[in-house]
């Protein structure tokens, strides 16, 4: 069940383009677009921004550029390609009769797509605790893929990243960074899923090797050279003339102070699942200790 707290989110989410499409509606003196056309367009815009992704998709196939590339030369183009196809076919119906039925709708496929994609990036980011972590220290997050970040700092969209080291040269952020905080305030968790159904179609030796390979050494040998890659990362920084500076143990207990509410929140939601926050959290850092990588 969808909760308060949730609701509100979504609302937060939608609203300032349903707001800004509202108003343009409201100045359109001619009063020539009709409400169900709106809607129409605006379930376009909705569609257009799911079509988008297996587009991109393909795309990304055929053009053989790099992820990086693609997000920054191709992949807006083809995004505002298909959102203009709407306009073209109410042009050619003959649903506009003034320029500013063509801003009206317009923005309404705009807000389609922004819909979609906002409601996307919120269901990204309902379990995201270093986003709640900056807001609540005062910061607003920016959302955005890990190719989109260089342009969104050189454009002064955003001040600041928490990024993986090694990704930082290997997305071109290092070019409009200098400064770089050596603590490791989050982690990241990659997973390996499959489908149950699936799996229960196998073989009994089939399962074997699935389940023979399910264990902690295993996850160990899958992301260690991630691990080692990123951490090389720091080296590659400083010998690019960047600084990296580390915290003092007394700036280091601030950011630990800081992140008391997100720890409070998160043993909320534990305990809201049926389990024991204190155990869960000792436990944890018991894996920590053993495995020297508490910080």
């Amino acid at each position: 069940m969808m909760t308060v707290a949730r609701g509100g989110q979504i609302v937060v989410a939608l609203l300032p383009v349903l707001t800004f499409l509202a108003v343009l509606v409201y100045l359109d003196s001619y009063k020539l677009v009709r409400m169900r056309t709106m809607l129409v367009v605006l379930a376009c815009g909705a569609a257009v921004a799911v079509a988008t992704y297996p587009t991109n998709a393909f795309l990304l196939t055929v053009s053989g550029l790099d992820v990086p590339s693609f997000t920054r030369y191709v992949g807006p183009i083809a995004e505002e390609l298909l959102k203009a196809v709407v306009i073209v076919v109410l042009i050619s119906t003959h649903r506009i009769g003034f320029l500013v039925d063509a801003a009206i709708f317009g923005f309404a496929v705009g807000a389609g797509f922004s819909l979609v994609e906002n409601l996307y990036y919120l269901e990204q980011a309902k379990d995201a605790t270093m986003a709640t972590w900056i807001t609540q220290l005062g910061g607003t997050n920016v959302q955005s893929s890990a190719p989109e970040v260089r342009d969104i700092l050189e454009k002064g969209v955003a001040e600041a990243v928490t990024f993986p080291w090694g990704s930082i040269p290997l997305f071109g952020i290092d070019k409009v960074t200098k400064y770089h905080m050596e603590a490791p305030l989050y982690a990241t968790s990659f997973v390996w899923v499959m489908n149950k159904a699936k799996y229960n179609e196998m073989s009994a030796a089939q399962k074997k090797v699935i389940d023979d390979h399910c264990t902690t050494q295993w996850a160990i040998r899958a992301a260690s050279p991630w691990a080692d890659f990123e951490h090389a990362g720091i080296k590659k920084l400083k010998d690019e003339g960047h600084e990296v500076y580390p915290l003092t143990d007394a700036q280091l207990a601030e950011w630990k102070k800081s992140a008391e509410p997100v720890v409070a929140a998160w043993a909320d939601a534990v305990k809201k699942a049926g389990n024991d926050p204190d155990a869960v959290m000792k436990d944890f850092k018991a894996v920590l200790a053993k495995y020297k990588s508490a910080y």
